[in-house]
């Protein structure tokens, strides 16, 4: 549509459509308003749901398998021994001795050159448990020889339990597992070992760079011999041995109290954070004349019902007695209780350490299931309510953000709709100035042809 802006009548008509139209906006800005408090509503509700689910994953470490009952091995000196230990394992000290390590049988040729060493044959070898038949053509070298060895595979596809390699143009023939097995050679057609120096004549090994030997070793006097130095998990129920070197060391097993302590230590920070961020948005008043959006924020969820029963459930859980416990049925038992800074108001949870850590020394299973004990621990109570808060499809807080989210659609209809008519009436608006227009400009008009007549009339 063609407008006219005060051409004729001198009238600033887009500043008087503008101010016409911005009052007519007032109600659209009113709604605005209402729809960003609910979007801000909902963000503070989801700052909420996060802080509650980083809750949920410090409750989870609790309620893992074995989270407060692990055991630790520590030995008196790392350079002989070192060893691991299960939950299953009984705390005790032991004192070992290493005899002797477990050694993997190496045997060497000799010396060669690079060039043809060897004629046509075939040569057997056993790692003790596999036996493969390895052919070579004239003028093999060594590393012919090394590679037939590393390759070959016995009828049913077995690989030989060795591996050969050249070391200052020597072959090493090395059994791949340690302990008292042997290697075996023998040469079947030609004489290839022979020529070689790994075997003489009668078949024996010429040089033998490390004997096949099992580890001994002692535990409290009883002598131990086993194949392997490492991963021995077969002397000690629960305990896994490595032998290093030869000597004597204590081991002592225990309870893992420091790790079960930071278990529970996270979840009481993470949990006291979580109480922290409710009982600011419970309590803070709203700013007056706010300007930014984290000022309009601040004060919406004071005194908020849901919130308060979320951090009341909380409390009561927390506070809480576990029936069928054999010594510790509560937290304050183990040293957790409600700090009295401000008479228990906040909730907070302060934790006494060294009566925390002597409950974990004395009866880590107890305190275990303190948390965890089905359907009553403190950890599976917190589990079920905060599931009941932060599931992303049932939780209460899902629901409630999109209930939010439905109102927020609703102002957004609500708005477009009034935008739709407030386009309305400013295009009246504009018509009926540029109809004025109009209709001054043709008075005008008309009153100048008037007035030349006139005055025409008297000049005749």
């Amino acid at each position: 549509m063609y407008r006219l802006s005060g051409l004729v009548t001198g009238l600033d008509t887009e500043t008087l459509i503008s101010q016409l139209v911005a009052i007519e906006r007032q109600p659209i800005t009113i709604l605005e308003n209402r729809q960003k408090t609910y979007e801000f509503r909902k963000e503070l509700w989801n700052e909420i749901n996060t802080s509650l689910l980083a809750l949920k994953t410090k409750n989870d470490e609790l309620r893992s398998l074995h989270s407060l009952t692990g055991k630790t091995a520590v030995s008196s000196n790392e350079e002989i021994l070192t060893a691991t230990a299960e939950t299953n394992a009984v705390n005790a000290i032991y004192e070992i001795t290493v005899n002797t390590l477990a050694q993997a049988h190496k045997v060497a040729s000799k010396k060669e050159s690079e060039i043809g060493v060897v004629s046509a044959g075939t040569f057997r070898i056993s790692d003790g448990t596999i036996t493969v038949d390895i052919s070579v053509g004239d003028n093999a070298t060594l590393a012919d020889i090394r590679d037939s060895i590393n390759s070959a595979k016995d009828g049913e596809g077995n690989d030989l339990d060795v591996t050969a390699s050249i070391i200052d143009n020597t072959l090493v023939i090395k059994r791949d597992e340690t302990g008292s097995t042997e290697m075996t050679f023998s040469d079947i057609s030609g004489n290839v070992l022979e020529t070689i120096g790994v075997i003489d004549g009668t078949g024996v090994i010429q040089n033998e760079l490390q004997a096949a030997k099992d580890a001994l070793f002692y535990v409290d006097g009883l002598e131990i011999i086993r194949s392997s130095n490492t991963g021995i998990d077969d002397v000690i129920s629960g305990v896994t041995l490595n032998l290093t070197a030869t000597g004597t060391a204590t081991l002592e097993v225990n309870n893992d109290v420091d790790a079960a302590y930071k278990k529970i230590q996270d979840f009481v920070n993470q949990y006291n954070s979580t109480l922290d961020l409710i009982n600011t948005r419970l309590s803070e008043k709203p700013v007056e004349d706010p300007e930014t959006d984290s000022e309009k924020k601040i004060g919406l969820l004071r005194g908020d019902y849901s919130l308060a029963a979320i951090k009341d459930k909380l409390r009561r859980i927390i506070s809480s007695t576990v029936s069928g416990q054999e010594e510790y049925d509560s937290l304050a038992e183990i040293g957790i209780t409600t700090t009295n800074e401000d008479f228990g108001k906040s909730g907070k949870l302060v934790v006494d350490e060294s009566k925390l850590k002597e409950a974990l020394k004395n009866n880590a299973l107890d305190v275990e299931n303190l948390f965890v004990r089905t359907d009553v621990g403190i950890s599976e109570q917190i589990n079920d309510h905060l599931y009941y808060l932060t599931s992303s499809t049932t939780g209460m807080i899902a629901s409630k953000t999109e209930s939010f989210d439905n109102i927020i659609k609703d102002f957004d209809e609500q708005i477009e709709s009034a935008e739709r008519r407030l386009d309305q009436f400013e295009a009246n608006l504009w018509r009926k100035f540029t109809e004025m227009e109009r209709a001054i400009s043709a008075m005008q008009n008309q009153g100048t042809w008037l007035s030349a007549q006139i005055a025409n009339m008297f000049m005749v």
